[in-house]
């Protein structure tokens, strides 16, 4: 029998994705860049407290895409509020 989750949810009646800044702690946040590699047609991210991620190369495309974004929005947010910027920009802490 079909699950009726998925429309639930785009009908806006199922469940609520929680906001990032209510699971993410800004003082916990890592400072340091997560190691990439490709190995035999699929992409390897190892992460910060062992956390490692294997995606195929599109969604690693889409996710460094969207990696990209946040990271972008991220800088405005320190910007717009008057406060320094962590990262030169060049990947490396300052």
């Amino acid at each position: 029998m079909p699950s009726a989750l998925p429309q639930a949810i785009s009908e806006g009646t199922g469940p609520r994705p929680i906001p990032f800044s209510r699971i993410m702690n800004p003082e916990r946040a890592h400072d340091e860049p997560s190691e990439v590699a490709a190995e035999d047609g699929l992409v390897i991210v190892d992460g910060p407290n062992g956390v490692a991620v294997t995606l195929t190369p599109g969604d690693a495309v889409e996710t460094s895409y969207r990696l990209l974004d946040g990271g972008l929005e991220a800088q405005g947010q320190i910007v717009r509020r008057g406060a320094p910027s962590e990262q030169s920009g060049d990947g490396e802490a300052d």
